[in-house]
């Protein structure tokens, strides 16, 4: 699935403040992937993941994440899907 750049960009910038990384856009990108996994590469629990939607909801008015979708995240690209897709049907 193609995603557009601000929806990747936003989510990518949200998890880097969250787990303060202050490293440049392109830092980051290097140690934070698609293929990141929430809980075994970036140590986001489920109550963590749960954060992460709601700062990315307050972002992006437009979207809202049911509880049983965001339960199915594994990894940064489930994130940007569910993200671009919420924002997709909203419009």
């Amino acid at each position: 699935m193609k995603y557009t750049a601000d929806v990747q960009d936003l989510v990518f910038k949200t998890v880097s403040e969250m787990l303060q990384i202050q490293d440049s856009p392109d830092d980051v990108r290097a140690r934070i992937t698609l293929g990141s996994r929430l809980k075994a590469d970036l140590g986001l629990d489920v109550f963590k993941t749960y954060q992460l939607l709601d700062k990315l909801e307050q972002e992006i008015a437009e979207i809202d994440i049911s509880v049983e979708d965001a339960d199915k995240a594994q990894t940064l690209e489930d994130i940007v899907t569910l993200v671009a897709k919420s924002r997709d049907h909203s419009k």
